[in-house]
C-alpha cells in the first residue's frame, strides 16, 4: 500500500511540475493567432488545451501534444503542421493529412451516430474545424533539433497519459474509437500509456532530466 501511495505521489509531482512549466510558455487563443504571429524559430512542439476541462491545480487540461518532421531531415514547420490541423479558410479541411483531424472526425461520427458512408465530407470537416479552432495552445520553439523535439513530445505524452486525471464524460475524445484516446484523455496514440507504466530508477532519471531541461527552456 505504501509503495502505491509513494508512486502516486511521484506521478502527481511530475504532473504538477509539468503543468507549471508548460503554462510559462507563450500561449495563443487559437491556431489562427499563432499563425499570424512572428516567431524566432520555425520548429517546435505544440500543446492544445481544452478550456472546458480543468485539472486540480486550475489549469486548462492539455488534450494533445504534437510536433512535426521527426524522421530525418525535413523542411516541415510547426506553422505548416498546425495549418493542416486548422483546415481551410472556408471552414473545411482534410482529415486524411492530419491525424489529429482524423481522430476528432472519428469521435464526432460515433458521438453523433453518423453513418460514415453517408455523412458528407464537407459537413464532417466543418465540424472538425469548428472543434479544433476553438482550442487554445502553447508552443515550445526550437532552432532545429528533431531528436530533442522527439524526446519532448514523447515524455510530455508519457507524463500526461500515465498521470491522467478524471475528465468530463462528455469530452469529445471519450467517444473515440481508439482506447488510448478515450482512456488517456489525450488526442494521442503514440507514446500513450494507459497501463500504469512502472517508474523504475532509470525512468525517473529520464523524466527528471526532461523536466529540468524543460524548466531551463521556459526561462529563456
Amino acid at each position: 500500500m505504501r509503495k502505491i501511495q509513494r508512486r502516486c505521489k511521484i506521478l502527481k509531482c511530475y504532473l504538477n511540475k509539468f503543468y507549471e512549466l508548460i503554462n510559462k510558455l507563450e500561449k495563443f487563443e487559437s491556431i489562427d493567432e499563432f499563425l499570424k504571429s512572428e516567431q524566432k524559430y520555425s520548429k517546435g512542439v505544440y500543446f492544445f488545451f481544452d478550456p472546458a476541462e480543468k485539472i486540480n491545480n486550475g489549469y486548462n487540461r492539455i488534450i494533445r501534444v504534437g510536433s512535426h518532421g521527426l524522421s530525418g531531415k525535413s523542411n516541415s514547420t510547426l506553422k505548416g503542421r498546425l495549418r493542416q490541423h486548422k483546415g481551410f479558410l472556408n471552414g473545411g479541411g482534410n482529415r486524411r493529412v492530419s491525424v489529429f483531424r482524423r481522430h476528432v472526425g472519428n469521435a464526432i461520427i460515433k458521438k453523433e451516430n453518423f453513418d460514415e458512408k453517408e455523412v458528407q465530407d464537407e459537413v464532417l470537416e466543418k465540424m472538425i474545424s469548428d472543434y479544433v479552432n476553438r482550442l487554445p495552445l502553447a508552443v515550445l520553439l526550437f532552432e532545429d533539433y528533431a531528436d530533442k523535439r522527439r524526446i519532448f513530445e514523447k515524455n510530455s505524452i508519457r507524463i500526461l497519459s500515465n498521470c491522467s486525471e478524471n475528465f468530463n464524460k462528455d469530452w469529445l475524445g471519450s467517444f473515440s474509437i481508439d482506447e488510448k484516446i478515450s482512456k488517456s484523455g489525450l488526442w494521442n496514440i503514440q507514446h500513450v500509456n494507459i497501463n500504469n507504466e512502472k517508474y523504475n530508477n532509470e525512468t525517473k532519471v529520464e523524466i527528471n532530466n526532461f523536466l529540468n531541461e524543460l524548466e531551463i527552456l521556459t526561462k529563456m
